[in-house]
């Protein structure tokens, strides 16, 4: 494995140095491309790395704003979900669908400047998004620390 990190650090060199990308050790950071298996495509597999996390986010996102009534967790955490915080977890809803859209887009148009841009705004607005949805997590994590009886949760079940 650590062969492999080190073939992606120096295929994302080369692309570096060629295009205006961020820093290597960002994305492995943020997003762990060390570990991507294909250095041949390295920026489209970088894209798909950072749209899975987005995509993560947005699963979180929609457990708030949507509850499956069929789930005992989301059942419960909703009913700690406040009105703001639904409409902060709609804001950043709307932002990471944006982007993942921006990343489908630029799937098909295969092209690397545009790659470019596109992963330079969103290392930048990673930072924003995480420390957005943070928040909501624990939000969703204290629900678990209240008193819950057992039998009320359940009923919702039959």
């Amino acid at each position: 494995m650590l062969f492999l990190g080190l073939m992606v650090k120096e295929r994302y060199k080369e692309l570096a140095a060629k295009y205006k990308l961020p820093p290597f050790e960002l994305l492995n950071g943020e997003f762990e491309i060390s570990t991507l298996d294909d250095d041949e495509f390295l920026l489209r597999n970088i894209k798909k790395r950072v749209q899975e996390h987005l995509e993560t986010v947005q699963e979180y996102l929609s457990q708030i704003l949507l509850p499956n009534p069929d789930s005992v967790v989301d059942m419960h955490e909703c009913r700690y979900v406040s009105a703001e915080a639904k409409e902060k977890a709609f804001e950043l809803f709307k932002k990471t669908q944006s982007l993942i859209r921006s990343l489908q887009a630029a799937s098909f148009s295969n092209e690397p400047a545009e790659d470019t841009i596109l992963l330079s705004k969103l290392v930048a607005e990673w930072p924003v998004i995480k420390s957005d949805v943070v928040p909501l997590l624990r939000m969703l994590k204290d629900a678990w620390q209240k008193d819950i009886d057992y039998k009320e949760e359940l009923a919702y079940f039959g």
